[in-house]
């Protein structure tokens, strides 16, 4: 299964912080959107099941594009889960899962 994210963490050359790296991620989930689609095409020869794949691509390519466009403003708003990540980074640095109890 293609992982997006980390392909796109292991070509990029310089450090990113964690507040720009995820409109990148988010990013690199809307370039794959088309691949779910495009692989419905295999499916062509029978007619149902192309009916089918084809559905279940255009099923998870809006799912994406929705997720994206809800959680995008929510994090440039809000900076919700940039504060998350470094929250849990923290705590596991100083492996301490205590603080965690509180946002769970």
């Amino acid at each position: 299964m293609y992982q997006p994210d980390i392909k796109l963490s292991l070509n990029i050359p310089i450090v990113l912080d964690v507040k720009s790296a995820i409109p990148l991620i988010m990013g690199a989930n809307i370039g794959t959107t088309i691949t779910s689609t495009l692989v419905s095409f295999v499916q062509a020869g029978n007619r149902e099941e192309f009916r089918k794949a084809f559905a279940a691509g255009t099923v998870h390519d809006m799912f994406n594009w929705l997720t994206v466009c809800v959680l995008l403003p929510v994090e440039i708003l809000t900076s919700m889960f940039s504060w998350g990540i470094l929250l849990k980074t923290a705590c596991v640095q100083a492996n301490s899962y205590s603080y965690l109890q509180y946002l769970l």
